[in-house]
């Protein structure tokens, strides 16, 4: 497998399926429109807020954000549906099925697996580091260090490898770790590679989208405790009316959102697409 021809393809993707970008990108706006006219109430009233945050907010943000997080696994479930299953007729791919479900039980037994590894992990370097402290300090620190950094960068290298198990699970219709770690065996550094390049790729779309439509966006993130910088984008943002402005900002918003899920969801469908051909041929020869 090669990094560069998968991001090659991915492009390629990107551009062979734009009315699906576009619905997905409809979606997005959708979900922005939301957020927004959700949002702009709670915004206005935010200088006026006492210290501590009232129950209702903490209720209204959690649920945008299940929304989000549930509109998120369905689009990029519909971008590697695409690729694996070109023939689905679902509109853009999308659905809400125990496919997206399997999806979100497969991201909450790797992430809650790769949480609790790592802090087992920390907890024996910290007690070996501490034993070894007590014999002699700097062989204790020493300790800490040289097996504390392994630690810090094993997630890295296992989700790399696990990251196939997302489409594998589209494809077969079940849960999928054990294979998708077998299937990414000598492939960790071209999918290192696809998934550092492409991460890149979206950020400076991030950047460049908001640089050339938002800039006061841009400049809050650049400065983000600049007290008058906050309160004009606030103004901005709780403007009575859909302003031009807000508008604007979904749309740009929208779309990047859009490409980044064709990129993204389609990259690793496409990466786990190669591995399984490669598969084939070397059990066929």
């Amino acid at each position: 497998m090669r990094a560069r021809s998968i991001i090659a393809d991915t492009f390629r993707f990107l551009l062979g399926n734009r009315q699906l970008v576009l619905l997905w990108s409809a979606v997005f706006l959708a979900l922005s429109m939301v957020m927004i006219f959700t949002t702009r109430p709670m915004l206005a009233q935010f200088p006026h807020f006492q210290p501590g945050v009232p129950p209702a907010l903490l209720l209204r943000t959690l649920v945008l954000n299940l929304i989000t997080m549930a509109v998120m696994v369905v689009l990029v479930a519909a971008a590697m549906r695409a690729v694996l299953r070109p023939e689905d007729s679902a509109p853009g791919k999308m659905r809400l099925s125990l496919d997206e479900v399997r999806l979100v039980g497969l991201g909450l037994i790797v992430t809650i697996g790769c949480y609790l590894a790592v802090l087992i992990a920390f907890a024996i370097v910290m007690l070996l580091a501490v034993g070894l402290g007590l014999l002699a300090k700097p062989l204790g620190v020493a300790i800490g260090i040289i097996l504390g950094i392994p630690v810090l960068l094993a997630p890295i290298y296992v989700l790399t490898r696990l990251s196939l198990a997302g489409p594998l699970t589209l494809l077969r219709g079940k849960i999928i770790i054990g294979d998708a770690w077998r299937l990414s065996a000598g492939a960790f550094w071209p999918l290192f590679r696809l998934y550092l390049i492409i991460g890149i790729v979206t950020f400076l779309l991030v950047v460049v989208a908001m640089l050339l439509f938002t800039p006061e966006v841009f400049q809050l993130y650049l400065h983000p405790f600049d007290p008058k910088r906050i309160a004009a984008l606030q103004a901005r943002s709780t403007e009575a009316g859909p302003s031009p402005w807000l508008l604007l900002n979904a749309v740009v918003g929208a779309l990047t959102g859009g490409v980044m899920t064709a990129l993204q969801g389609g990259s690793v469908a496409l990466a786990a697409q190669e591995l399984l051909a490669a598969r084939r041929l070397d059990q066929e020869a």
